[in-house]
């Protein structure tokens, strides 16, 4: 009989699926910058997507991960509000509300509707 974890997972499961959100958290770290006036996502390959597309991306490349846990983890990560270095407070201060405004408005979960 094959020993699960509170998940339900096999030890053989559970790795694979470690290994699987390791790899969806350095697809996060592939935005580079992003642009809270267009609403954009800015990709090191020169893509801008919208959060939507973006989270349709990570999952395509992960599909063991459920659109709606990429959706919560990037929502999290847009509203930790990492912004570029090096600009005027004014900037940063202007990006930040932007960015804050956005993540207000993307539902907590990926099949919740947007008010």
């Amino acid at each position: 009989m094959v020993e699960r974890d509170v998940l339900g997972m096999s030890e053989e499961e559970s790795d694979s699926w470690f290994s699987s959100s390791v790899a969806v958290e350095e697809e996060v770290g592939s935005i580079v910058n992003l642009d809270p006036a267009r609403r954009t996502l800015i990709w090191n390959d020169g893509s801008e997507l919208s959060f939507d597309e973006s989270v349709e991306r990570i999952h395509a490349r992960h599909a063991s991960h459920s659109q709606d846990l990429i959706h919560g983890h990037l929502r999290g990560w847009l509203e930790q509000g990492e912004l570029p270095e090096g600009l005027p407070e004014e900037e940063l201060e202007r990006l930040d509300s932007l960015v804050s405004e956005w993540a207000e408005q993307i539902p907590t979960c990926a099949s919740m509707p947007v008010n």
